[in-house]
């Protein structure tokens, strides 16, 4: 007689802490099944102590209550952690589907678990670190700046800047807004796209870098900003490196924690509490920073001075605000130096907390707020 092979459970990816909901008939056995003992929990209990302590929390569901999932979402939501659901069998449920980080549908009770990092955990990662600030298309600038921290450049079979590799094995980390206003943006999607690819980079996720990727994928954006001239250059481009620069910039987690906790970089700053989570309000604080609600007269967000109140463990590394002079302020340090507005790029070297920049050539877009000094 033929040997009846079993069949291999379907592998369900949940990165970092979660709360996971498992939903349907069988939902009990298969969630005792698939977690370890200490990450079940009952729909019934308070799961408040869990979600905070950054606990991997799973539910089962057996009749998928609306009421009860619209609860927990909203307990997990406010706790700024990730929920993702498990569907099990040929079950329809009405989800609140845009709430849920992911929805795995499987046909059967039968599931194997796949733990790893959230997106922004790479504590692993001791560096030594270069951090640069925002690029918006400076690619002379950019090669001037990688030269100055000791980068080797690589070149395509056209003669383009396709990645970069330090000799002592150093790590650049881009705090986001490649794109846009500059006078080569797909010279510095390339040249960064390689070096990511290769492991010689880390990016973050900008506001000008999403609103990008939300147009490349055909959403519905307002063209202003700046963002005219990346899709001008990227219109120059084959159809398939487009396709690879809306891949890359999805892929790109909203903050990264390094170093064991020790390194912080957002594209906006991070307070403390939210370092290592994921929700949508800490992807909006990472891409925005906490702002007001209200405009200026220059008709910007009134911004508020998160850096002033941090007085976190970690040092967090951030752009997004260009500013004339660099400074730290209690453990945090902004690197945009406006260099697309005539001010510098700016890199921090870490651990050694040392600035470099470099002067920006010309000044390529007129900023609505001006920063420089006068003259």
């Amino acid at each position: 007689m033929p040997i009846r092979q079993r069949a291999v459970p379907r592998a369900v990816r949940i990165p970092g802490p979660a709360l996971v909901l498992v939903l349907g008939s069988g939902a009990v056995r298969a969630t005792r099944r698939a977690f370890r003992s200490d990450e079940v929990v009952r729909s019934d209990e308070d799961l408040t102590a869990r979600l905070e302590h950054g606990l991997l929390v799973a539910v089962p569901l057996e009749d998928a209550d609306p009421v009860r999932v619209a609860d927990l979402l909203t307990l997990a939501v406010g706790l700024d952690r990730a929920v993702d659901a498990i569907v099990l069998g040929q079950q329809a449920f009405a989800l609140p589907r845009a709430r849920f980080r992911s929805v795995t549908e499987l046909e059967s009770t039968t599931f194997a678990v796949v733990r790893s990092p959230a997106d922004s955990d790479h504590r692993d990662l001791t560096g030594p670190f270069d951090v640069i600030g925002d690029v918006h298309g400076c690619l002379e600038e950019l090669l001037l700046l990688l030269a100055r921290l000791g980068y080797e450049v690589r070149l395509d079979g056209a003669g383009r800047p396709d990645g970069a590799q330090h000799p002592a094995g150093r790590t650049a980390v881009f705090v986001g807004d490649l794109v846009d206003r500059g006078p080569d943006v797909t010279g510095v999607l390339r040249l960064v796209l390689g070096m990511l690819a290769s492991g010689d980079s880390l990016s973050v996720l900008g506001n000008h870098d999403d609103a990008l990727r939300r147009a490349l994928l055909g959403h519905d954006v307002e063209i202003c900003s700046g963002l005219d001239v990346s899709l001008t250059q990227l219109a120059q481009e084959p159809d398939e490196f487009r396709i690879a620069v809306g891949e890359a910039l999805a892929a790109l987690p909203a903050h990264l924690v390094l170093d064991g906790g020790d390194l912080v970089v957002a594209h906006a700053g991070l307070a403390e509490r939210y370092h290592g989570h994921e929700s949508d309000r800490v992807r909006s604080l990472c891409l925005h920073g906490p702002t007001t609600g209200e405009t200026d007269e220059a008709g910007l967000p009134v911004r508020l001075p998160w850096a002033e109140g941090y007085r976190g463990a970690a040092t967090v590394v951030y752009g997004h605000t260009p500013t004339a002079a660099r400074a730290w302020r209690n453990g945090t340090v902004c690197v945009d130096g406006g260099c697309v507005f005539g001010g510098a790029l700016v890199a921090l070297r870490y651990p050694e907390r040392e600035l470099v920049e470099v002067p920006a050539v010309a000044r390529h877009s007129v900023p609505v707020r001006p920063f420089l000094p006068a003259g």
